[in-house]
């Protein structure tokens, strides 16, 4: 008899335990693969975003690779246009400048202006004024058609761009009867425009272009 109520209490015993057991697990068991679904989702972002950030770095380098080429290339063919034969001095000034450019990031800012001078002429029939402004002292720029000079063999000393990227702010001329169509005309025409010192200015990535007027 003894025995008999003694297994008895022994399998309660056992049953209760592992009926808890067994609820504990249950109560746990989705809470933690809901743990282990958040572990995995944020694994994922986090990879996800690594990639993206490398693939953005990739198509920014190659994106800048791609303006010292497109500059490189414009600014040759513009030297040939100008009677300059390929290999002479001016070929060779115009490498080391745009390498110069390059290791300043300053490539795409050069093909931009190039672009808004271009436009200018074509819609407005206006050039930058010869023999004036910051960019007659830069063989690129010359070669590019964004400035002007007599000779170019004979400018002096290039200019410095790592003294532009600095004060940020150099110079371009315009006749006067041209200048204040030309400011209205590239506001309405995706070109980046502001004022400094009352004065309008382009607005490239790393530097301004003040648009000056030529009086006569």
């Amino acid at each position: 008899m003894y025995s008999y109520h003694k297994d008895n209490r022994d399998f309660l015993i056992y049953f209760i335990f592992y009926a808890v057991i067994l609820h504990t697990y249950m109560a746990i068991l989705p809470s933690k693969g809901k743990f282990y679904r958040i572990i995995y989702k944020a694994d994922v972002n986090i990879s996800f975003n690594m990639a993206k950030k490398k693939n953005q770095k990739k198509r920014e380098a190659l994106s800048k690779k791609s303006a010292v080429e497109t500059l490189r290339f414009q600014t040759h063919w513009g030297l040939k246009q100008l009677g300059h034969a390929e290999g002479s001095m001016s070929h060779q000034s115009v490498d080391t400048e745009i390498d110069h450019i390059a290791e300043l990031e300053l490539a795409q800012d050069l093909l931009t202006l190039k672009s808004f001078v271009d436009d200018v002429k074509q819609n407005l029939a206006a050039t930058p004024t010869p023999e004036k402004g910051d960019l007659i002292k830069s063989p690129t720029a010359i070669a590019l058609g964004i400035a002007s000079v007599s000779d170019i063999e004979e400018m002096g000393m290039p200019l410095s761009w790592k003294d532009m990227v600095e004060q940020k702010l150099l110079s371009i001329y315009f006749p006067e009867e041209s200048r204040n169509n030309i400011i209205d005309w590239a506001k309405v025409n995706g070109y980046n425009t502001s004022t400094y010192l009352g004065r309008p200015i382009l607005k490239l990535s790393k530097l301004f272009v003040m648009i000056e007027r030529t009086r006569a």
